[in-house]
Formats: structure tokens, sequence, C-alpha cells
């Protein structure tokens, strides 16, 4: 008998964990499992979208508008009418939701949460929160050890209940032209002979563009470094002012969502990270599989992804300085010593993240369940 899932979202928005929540429901078997709905808090994006076009039930709970609080008995609705043997919980909002209600309803179901982001950067309050109801889950899905480390030794959660599953992506080996490569940055409207940087995510505090704006314009030596951002977010307005008052508007442009941003990722020269904080960001393993080099702050599961000068390079949070060593390193790096650094990244990928790897062990979770 197949088992009966319910996926619960903070949101589908254009975003790392929205995108994984997507491809796992995208991909797994329809012989072992059926998705009873997809619900997402807030009100739909791209994924929930994507997921409606593709015959998944998806529901929207609407908490952005409506508050959080009716979402509380609208979710319960949604349980006592689906019934699911396991309701799998991605991001804060949505796994204390969950939690809450399966403390306080008389509907049974296996709770398997997964907070996304390392938790050492919310307030003291939501981290007591979380530490209350910690207990309701049956399993909690970590996406990196540093998150899993921090579970353990800070919220007190038992080792037991806290498993590491990596993000994956599918890797396809293809070795772009010079031609491909020009027509894709004649696409972005960048020069054809410039370092093209890039970085992709959303405009927030966060991912701290902020540091690679000026890591840019530490390096306007290089006259012909030009930089693209992928993404939008509340901080659009406050990156422009920058641009515009260090003189970068001819080497840093804000690219807006692309549907596809990684798409564009062969055309780079060096993929950049600034991050503040992270989980496990999955579009290092985007640009890995694309042979761009990477550049990334080693914060969170950065470090179990790249091996320094092995697969790529990590330099400090928020240190526009180092950033912009690192960029000048690459600028220089000799052409075969940078063949192997993107071989070996691709590798990385193939063997440690890939998307079956996840696939299965996200199955094997809930058949154990």
């Amino acid at each position: 008998m197949r088992k009966r899932l319910l996926l619960v979202s903070t949101s589908s928005t254009r975003g790392g964990a929205e995108k994984i929540l997507y491809t796992l429901a995208k991909n797994l078997s329809r012989e072992k499992f059926d998705i009873a709905s997809f619900v997402s808090l807030k009100s739909l994006g791209i994924y929930g979208d994507l997921l409606k076009k593709e015959g998944l039930a998806v529901e929207s709970l609407e908490t952005d508008r409506q508050g959080f609080f009716p979402a509380i008995s609208a979710l319960r609705s949604i349980l006592e009418n689906k019934r699911p043997d396991i309701v799998l919980a991605f991001m804060y909002q949505a796994v204390q939701l969950c939690r809450l209600i399966k403390l306080l309803s008389p509907v049974s179901f296996k709770l398997i949460s997964s907070h996304r982001v390392n938790p050492r950067t919310r307030s003291f309050l939501t981290l007591l929160a979380d530490r209350a109801l910690k207990s309701q889950d049956n399993l909690t899905v970590a996406e990196c050890e540093a998150s899993r480390s921090f579970l353990v030794k800070n919220q007190g959660y038992p080792e037991k209940q806290v498993k590491v599953i990596y993000n994956g992506i599918a890797a396809v080996e293809r070795n772009w032209t010079q031609e491909e490569k020009a027509a894709l940055r004649r696409t972005l409207n960048v020069k054809e002979n410039s370092f093209l940087i890039g970085s992709a995510g959303r405009l927030h505090k966060q991912k701290n563009h902020a540091a690679l704006i000026d890591a840019v314009s530490l390096l306007q030596a290089h006259t012909n470094i030009q930089c693209v951002i992928f993404g939008e977010g509340p901080e659009r307005v406050a990156l422009e002012i920058q641009i515009k008052t260090l003189g970068l508007k001819d080497k840093v442009i804000l690219m807006g969502e692309k549907e596809s941003a990684s798409s564009f990722f062969p055309a780079l020269d060096a993929f950049v990270l600034s991050s503040s904080w992270e989980g496990f960001p999955s579009v290092i393993l985007e640009a890995m599989e694309a042979q761009t080099p990477v550049i990334a702050t080693s914060v969170d599961g950065v470090p179990e992804i790249i091996q320094e000068g092995f697969n790529g390079f990590m330099v400090p949070p928020q240190n526009p300085k180092a950033l912009a060593n690192a960029i000048a390193r690459l600028i220089d790096f000799p052409k075969d010593s940078r063949i192997v650094l993107v071989k070996n990244a691709y590798k990385s990928v193939l063997n440690r993240f890939s998307l079956t790897r996840m696939i299965e062990s996200y199955e094997n979770i809930f058949l154990e369940s």
C-alpha cells in the first residue's frame, strides 16, 4: 500500500528550499507514495504554480494576507480531510505550525520537519518556540551537518531524531564552446571579453550582495570586470543606491528574476556566493555542475561542499576585501589549474550531491516512518 504524504511549505516562491521541495514532489516514486496535497502557508509562487500545472493538488493558506492564526484552523481542516500518513514540513513557520497542530489535533500522522536554513541566526523567542515544540517531530531532517550540530548541541534535539540529507541536483556533463558562452553573454547584454562574475539569490540581507558589490569596487583596477546578480527582494533599492554611489553602473547589473538563472552559469568566469548565513546552498552545486569556478563564504553548510583549492574557494563572511582578493586570484589563475578545479567540482556533484541520492534518501525515511 502506498504511503500518503502531505507536503507543507512556508512558501513556494523562487528560493532554494522551495526548489528542493518542488523537485522532491516531482520525483518521488508514485508507486510507493501518494502525495495528497502540497500546502503553501503564503500565497502561491512559481513552484506552487508549477506543481498545480503538473496535476498535483495545491493549496495556499494566504498567511501573508490573512495572518498566521487563521492558518491553524485551515491546515487542521486539510489534515482532517486528507488524512496523510506522513507530513513533511519545510521551513521554520511551516514546521512550527505543523508541530502545533499535531499537538492540538486528534488527527494522527507522522511529522518529518526540516528548517532548511541553519537556525543559529534566529531570535531568542523563535528558538525558544522551536525547543518547546521539537518533541512533536518523528524525525528532523537537517540539510547539512552544521545545522544538525546546532539542533543537537544548542536546541537539545536527541541525536537519533536528526538526520542529514544533502540537497542534490541532476548532473549532465557538457563541454560548452566559446561560441555558446558568447551567445549567453549577448543574452545578458554584457561585454564578451569581460571577466564575468555572477551571483544568484534573493536580494536579502542573508545573501549580503552588498559585500560582493563592495568587492567589485575594490577591483576597479581590473577594467574589464563585470558582475551580474540574479534575483529580486527587499534589498533591491539599497543595492541600486550602493551601485550608483560607487560608480559601478556599468560593472554591476541587477538582472532581476530569471526563469532559470542557472542556465546562464556556463557564461560566467566565476560564481560568487557572499552570504552571511546559509543552510546548504544548492546554487553552489548548480554552478559546480555548470563547471563554473565557485567562490563562497565559509558559512554553515558551505565547507561541507567546498574543499578549499580542490573544487572551489572559500572566504570569511562579511569581508569584501577577502572576497576581492579571491576574485583577483581567480582572474590570474592558470588555465590548466582552472580546468582541474572545475572538473573536480563537477565530480563532487556527481559523486556526493546527486539528485538520485537525495530522492532515495527521502524515500527511505518515508518508508521507515
